[in-house]
């Protein structure tokens, strides 16, 4: 003879289910917010990304892919102050009329090759290498940040060749202080 056994979760232990509760839906919106805000958004035919969210290293060249006949959108934490391209017949560079920290590229030759664009956004630069590609295109950069991580001194900190100093604190002395007269300092 079998008992049919009906468990009721609620009036056994209702803190235990609302915890069970609360921990599942944690688990999804984890998971859903890592693909929704992810900080590369993938394409959906294997290429690159197209749109990505990047911190820089002023340090470090970063390449740009574009495609002839599609603008890109680099667009800064700061606002944007000067922008030097390197041979203008090759890529257009814009200021938006909107947002003071966008610049638009627009590739207006693949013959001619890769040039290079230097950006200056605040008190950062930044420089950048657009090649020139019928596959790649990346549509919009977000720079979110820079870093200044220079590997020649990631060595040298690495094997101890550099050594840092420990700042002293100096208090003003006002011993050796003569008193002025009628604001003219002796």
């Amino acid at each position: 003879m079998t008992k049919n056994v009906r468990i009721d979760f609620q009036k056994e232990n209702p803190k235990m289910d609302l915890q069970i509760l609360t921990l599942a839906i944690f688990i999804v919106l984890v998971f859903a917010g890592r693909t929704l805000f992810s900080k590369e958004h993938p394409a959906s035919d294997g290429q690159p990304p197209r749109i990505k969210d990047e911190v820089l290293n002023r340090y470090a060249v970063r390449k740009i892919y574009l495609s002839e006949g599609l603008v890109s959108v680099l667009e800064f934490r700061d606002e944007v102050l000067e922008v030097r391209a390197g041979n203008v017949e090759i890529v257009k560079v814009s200021f938006s009329g909107v947002n003071k920290k966008e610049l638009t590229l627009r590739l207006l030759s693949q013959r001619l090759g890769p040039t290079n664009l230097i950006v200056r956004a605040g008190r950062n630069q930044f420089v950048f290498d657009i090649i020139p590609s019928r596959k790649v295109h990346e549509d919009i950069i977000y720079v979110r940040g820079s870093i200044a991580n220079r590997p020649e001194l990631q060595s040298q900190i690495k094997t101890g060749k550099v050594t840092f100093q420990k700042s002293k604190t100096i208090h003003p002395s006002y011993s050796n202080h003569t008193p002025t007269q009628k604001g003219v300092i002796r």
